[in-house]
């Protein structure tokens, strides 16, 4: 026999049915040549070759299946030639097989590029107010409760100030607690680039799914951006609960007329330039905003402008 074409596999590949027609179509041979091919696993210690022969329907024959074994591959008599070959993204590094029909160690070089990683700071303004909602620990504790199981305990009366407070995304570093003068808010970085991805839907050439994975908003600290500007003030409005009932009802939340922020992006230079996530970020704070009553959601506020 000759020394032949050999296909790369995993075990479930090579004990498949239809591994000897993916042989034979990446080989560029025929069925019918291909219905003499040979499975070969790999060379163990004190073993030859161990293998399974294919019938006539492609079936696999197991013979003696030795554990360990690490490379496959597939030997047929008189093959067309062939070469496989196979890129993959990876540092100059060299891997040694434990597989050849001679006994030889075989050698082969794999390249690794490595990622273009950068980083640069972006200041935007926000143009319209910016309304913050922080989810409460108190309406976590009604979840975590009713999945338990627990008793349900009568409603308490509403106290708007304690739910103004509650709304609040206080900096873990901030020496000042939600509605001290001095307070450091912050706002969740997750939220930003939420905006500019969705902002892909306005740009030619750019889609959601590849925003999503080229660049990061990187935390301040505790997942937030810190907001810069005016004290948060305390917000009522009328909302629609949900539920087919759609019961109307008010919402305390802090408002922050007048604010800032600074985001530290990182991106992958080869996949998409600086320019261009500057240019989603700017669309997203007109198109698609941060925080509640975005123009997103029909609404106006949370809409921003690039600075830097």
């Amino acid at each position: 026999m000759g020394r032949g074409v050999f296909w790369r596999c995993d075990a479930a590949q090579a004990m498949s049915g239809r591994a000897m027609q993916v042989f034979a179509r990446q080989s560029q041979v025929r069925r019918s040549d291909a219905v003499e091919a040979w499975h070969f696993l790999a060379r163990c210690s004190d073993v030859g070759f161990v293998g399974a022969r294919f019938g006539r329907r492609g079936k696999v024959r197991p013979s003696t299946f030795l554990p360990g074994s690490v490379w496959h591959g597939f030997f047929i008599s008189n093959p067309k030639e062939n070469s496989m070959k196979t890129t993959t993204k990876s540092k100059p590094t060299t891997r040694r097989s434990r597989f050849t029909m001679d006994g030889e160690d075989k050698v082969e070089q794999v390249e690794l590029k490595p990622i273009a990683i950068k980083e640069f700071n972006l200041k935007i303004k926000g143009v319209s107010p910016l309304i913050i909602h922080k989810f409460s620990e108190k309406s976590l504790g009604a979840i975590e409760d009713k999945q338990q199981k627990k008793a349900k305990q009568a409603k308490e009366a509403r106290d708007p100030h304690a739910e103004f407070l509650a709304a609040h995304y206080v900096m873990p570093s901030s020496k000042k607690k939600a509605g001290e003068k001095g307070c450091r808010c912050g706002f969740p970085a997750a939220g930003f680039k939420a905006c500019s991805v969705r902002a892909a839907t306005y740009v030619d050439g750019m889609t959601m799914t590849f925003a999503q994975g080229a660049y990061f908003v990187l935390e301040d600290e505790g997942g937030l951006v810190e907001i810069k500007g005016s004290e948060p003030v305390m917000r009522t409005d009328t909302v629609r609960l949900s539920g087919i009932s759609r019961v109307l009802s008010l919402s305390y939340r802090p408002e922050i007329a007048d604010w800032s922020a600074t985001l530290r992006i990182r991106y992958n230079s080869a996949a998409i330039s600086a320019e261009q996530i500057v240019n989603l970020f700017n669309v997203g704070g007109f198109s698609v905003g941060v925080g509640d009553w975005r123009p997103q959601k029909s609404g106006s506020n949370g809409m921003f402008e690039v600075m830097t």
